[in-house]
């Protein structure tokens, strides 16, 4: 009862579904071939086993370059890391404290300034030129005691981050000569002062022996 009968006169092929026509194949009936129904193309397995060694050889070949990423170098650590020890120091230099004889309040001020500054910032940080930049924002007397140094030194160039930097070592040294050769009168600051400076002056002006 359940069961379909083929006739004898159907097709066996077109019953189960094999509807290929009979010359979909060329030569005999073996599977070097396989038939796209829809597209109606013929392809050689053969061919396109090759197609994929190919492929696969090629991917194979292919060099993979993974982009680097970008890794920050770590930030060197400022000469003297305490915000108040630096502010005291600063104060100190103002006021005259430090052994600075005949000195003027102008030359005082800038001093202070520089000190404040390089105290609280390594010459090799990567952002060491935009803080000077601020730094000088913040202080005009500064600014232009600055600005008249690079007149003087490049008048007609517009100098970079490199060459700024450079300058104002040169500047800076210029400025705390006074304080720096202060260092081992025992009078002229505390012990924790003297080793604060000399650490400045070690990263900033390492050719000075101090």
């Amino acid at each position: 009862g359940g069961r379909v009968g083929i006739g004898s006169g159907a097709n066996p092929l077109l019953q189960f579904g094999f509807d290929k026509p009979e010359n979909a194949y060329s030569g005999t009936k073996c599977d070097l071939f396989t038939y796209d129904y829809e597209d109606g193309d013929y392809i050689v397995e053969e061919d396109h086993r090759q197609a994929l060694l190919s492929a696969e050889k090629e991917e194979e070949e292919q060099v993979y370059t993974p982009t680097p990423k970008k890794v920050n170098a770590p930030r060197p650590p400022s000469p003297s890391s305490c915000p108040l020890l630096n502010g005291r120091i600063a104060q100190t230099c103002l006021d005259g404290y430090m052994l600075m004889p005949n000195t003027t309040t102008l030359e005082r001020t800038v001093a202070s300034a520089i000190l404040s500054f390089c105290l609280a910032t390594h010459p090799q940080d990567r952002d060491a030129d935009v803080k000077l930049r601020v730094h000088l924002q913040r202080g005009p007397m500064l600014a232009r005691e600055f600005d008249m140094y690079l007149m003087a030194l490049l008048p007609s160039i517009d100098i970079g981050p490199k060459d700024r930097l450079q300058a104002w070592k040169a500047f800076s040294l210029n400025k705390l000569q006074h304080i720096i050769k202060a260092l081992h009168d025992d009078t002229a600051s505390s012990s924790v002062e003297r080793v604060a400076i000399k650490s400045c002056a070690d990263c900033w002006f390492p050719e000075v022996v101090v």
